[in-house]
């Protein structure tokens, strides 16, 4: 019987016993390719699962994009490189390591990760012209804010306009209808960077109230008057017995306003100037 219970004793320790299993270990990056816009920064990350060792890290050529980190130890960790773009062209980082996973295995492996560094982009958001037609704007390319004035009977007009920039879109061109006085359009550049500039133009459309201030007959009671509509001025000579004279004026447009303005009823020796006054 004592021999059984001993058994039972073993098999009941042995169920105890610590079992460790390691996962799989390695050094590796997240990039094969890096782009960078020159003088601008980009970065790939370095990455150690159940490793640890020394990495050296270098650029094939440091006129084109410099790192940030030359030689570091690396332990069961994540690292960022940073890359910096100096000129437009191609260059190589490479990543040599030398280190072992947390079992023991040796870890010899260099990675080369392509940078490539380009032109900035466009921060021109500027036109080099902007028509409105019918009208007539002096454009200047500093200036973002116009009036159009249009007759009446112009019930849309076209609005061109192009980009300094090749790389730059224009949006807010076309035929656009036209309601009677105010009508404001908007013109937006915008940059190949992103950055937009809004050209504003305000189409001022008139009525349809006649703009015609000339007479279609100007006489006088004294005197006498070679009327013609488009003089405006007219000399008459009376005798000294003439102490008023009476001035009678017809609008070439009914609906436009006229006033007679001065001394026509108490005449004095001498000159005397009197206006007759038309508004549309």
């Amino acid at each position: 019987m004592k021999r059984s219970k001993y058994l039972v004793a073993i098999l009941i320790a042995m169920l105890f016993i610590p079992l460790q299993v390691l996962a799989a270990g390695g050094i590796t990056t997240n990039k094969s390719v890096v782009n960078v816009v020159e003088g601008s920064s980009s970065s790939f990350t370095i990455k150690a699962t159940n490793a640890a060792g020394k990495i050296t890290i270098s650029s094939s050529d440091t006129s084109i994009a410099t790192v940030n980190k030359s030689s570091t130890w690396i332990e069961n960790e994540s690292i960022n490189v940073s890359v910096k773009g100096k000129k437009v062209g191609t260059t190589t980082v490479k990543v040599v390591v030398d280190a072992a996973t947390f079992d023991k295995e040796e870890i010899k492996k260099t990675y080369t990760i392509k940078v490539n560094v380009t032109e900035p982009k466009s921060a021109n958001n500027n036109l080099s012209s902007l028509k409105v037609t019918p009208g007539n704007i002096n454009f200047k390319p500093g200036d973002t804010n116009y009036t159009v004035v249009v007759e009446n009977d112009v019930d849309e007009v076209i609005i061109t306009a192009k980009a300094s920039s090749d790389d730059a879109k224009v949006t807010g061109t076309g035929t656009k209808k036209l309601a009677v006085y105010d009508n404001e359009f908007k013109v937006v550049v915008t940059a190949e960077n992103g950055s937009k500039k809004t050209y504003t133009i305000n189409v001022n459309r008139k009525d349809n109230r006649s703009s015609n201030n000339t007479l279609k007959t100007l006489t006088v009671s004294k005197g006498k008057i070679d009327f013609e509509p488009n003089k405006t001025d007219y000399t008459i000579t009376v005798p000294n017995e003439i102490t008023s004279i009476e001035v009678k004026a017809t609008p070439a447009d009914t609906k436009s306003k006229v006033e007679i303005i001065g001394n026509n009823k108490e005449l004095v020796v001498g000159e005397n100037i009197i206006t007759i006054k038309v508004t549309a």
